[in-house]
């Protein structure tokens, strides 16, 4: 019996140890389960979507509002640095290294596009490396003289005549600056120079018109336009100043064929078709007298668009219109009398004239053709 008894104690032990163990899995499954249990994300029967408008007005907000609360130092006189100004670059500096040949060819070229200014630089810059060429100086004197430049202008162009004396275009070319300077009686030596040299100069006598007329010898600058149109008859401004010249004598009749010619020559030349105006206004040809000022007002001619004002009021108060005129037969009908002279009537005034004709016989430059005329008004380009 004793050792029955002995043997059930450790079992009983060993199930009460397992039933206390069982116990506590339990507890600690349930806990763990209660747990799990409370983890679980409670069903909602409607889900309501956030206001995406709403959300990003809202940061915004935010953002603004702290960075309206952030305080920036303003800097210090030591710390302050001002933005520092471009450096513009020198336009000669390519021609540092250049030669003679390319920098007066680029000079030729500006000169031919109207860009004076660069012209002048470049061939400034052309002399000092070639002071004994008198074509650089000639065309630093033209480029300064249509830049504005008109006394450094006469001071190049006289280096100019100093190395070679028989350089025509420079000596016509002295006579048109001095005229500018409003220095006529200056002007007369230089272009009668010229044409001692090159008689046959077209615009030379053209020049030389210009300083007859300008010191009121009107007989000799008509001449002077005769004989320059006996050489070249499409020369547009020989035709209009000697058609200046006879409206300024009051002879508008003998006016009008040089006119009419310049005009189809050259027709949108304000001045031109200005002075052609002038001429069949006074002729008692009204109509095509407004025509003719009307283009040139259109083209920028304030005293052609006072005459067409004044000429439309004529008309529409029942003025006389005038018979047409066949202006392209009166242009055609026009000759130059080489020898011409007409009776003085003591001219005083400035007329237009073209730009210089250039080439270039430099050594270093291909020889170019002469340039085209271009309008360049001058006083009041008619009466």
């Amino acid at each position: 019996m004793t050792t029955e008894k002995t043997t059930r104690s450790p079992r009983a032990l060993r199930f009460a140890e397992a039933g206390i163990l069982f116990v506590l899995m339990l507890a600690i499954v349930v806990t763990i389960g209660v747990k799990m249990g409370n983890d679980k994300p409670v069903a909602v029967t409607a889900v309501e979507r956030p206001d995406n408008a709403a959300l990003a007005a809202a940061v915004i907000e935010a953002r603004q509002e702290a960075a309206s609360a952030e305080t920036v130092a303003a800097p210090t006189p030591e710390t302050f640095v001002a933005d520092e100004q471009p450096v513009a670059a020198d336009p000669l500096a390519r021609y540092a290294t250049a030669t003679p040949a390319v920098i007066y060819q680029d000079g030729e070229a500006a000169y031919y596009d109207r860009d004076y200014d660069s012209a002048a630089d470049l061939f400034t810059l052309y002399t000092e490396q070639r002071p004994a060429n008198a074509w650089g100086h000639y065309m630093l004197g033209l480029a300064l003289w249509k830049s504005g430049a008109v006394v450094e202008a006469e001071t190049a162009l006289a280096v100019a005549i100093d190395l070679k004396p028989d350089h025509v275009k420079s000596l016509v070319n002295m006579a048109r600056v001095r005229l500018e300077l409003a220095r006529a009686d200056e002007a007369l030596a230089p272009v009668e120079d010229a044409l001692s040299i090159d008689p046959e100069y077209t615009d030379g006598y053209r020049v030389l018109g210009r300083v007859l007329h300008t010191l009121g010898r009107s007989d000799e600058a008509l001449d002077a336009y005769h004989e320059a149109l006996a050489r070249r008859s499409d020369d547009p401004w020989s035709l209009n100043n000697l058609g200046l010249i006879h409206l300024e004598m009051d002879a508008p009749e003998a006016a009008l064929a040089p006119l009419a010619r310049a005009a189809e020559l050259a027709p949108e030349t304000a001045v031109i078709l200005n002075n052609l105006g002038m001429a069949l206004e006074r002729t008692g040809h009204a109509e095509q007298a407004a025509l003719a000022y009307e283009v040139a007002a259109d083209a920028g001619h304030a005293k052609a668009d006072v005459s067409l004002a004044r000429l439309e009021a004529f008309l529409a108060d029942g003025g006389t219109a005038g018979e047409t005129l066949d202006l392209a037969a009166l242009a055609a009908s026009f000759e130059a009398l080489p020898r011409y002279a007409a009776e003085s009537a003591g001219i005083n005034g400035v007329v237009d004239d073209a730009p210089d004709s250039t080439m270039s016989a430099d050594a270093d430059s291909a020889v170019v053709a002469d340039e085209e005329p271009t309008a360049v008004a001058l006083g009041d380009g008619g009466l």
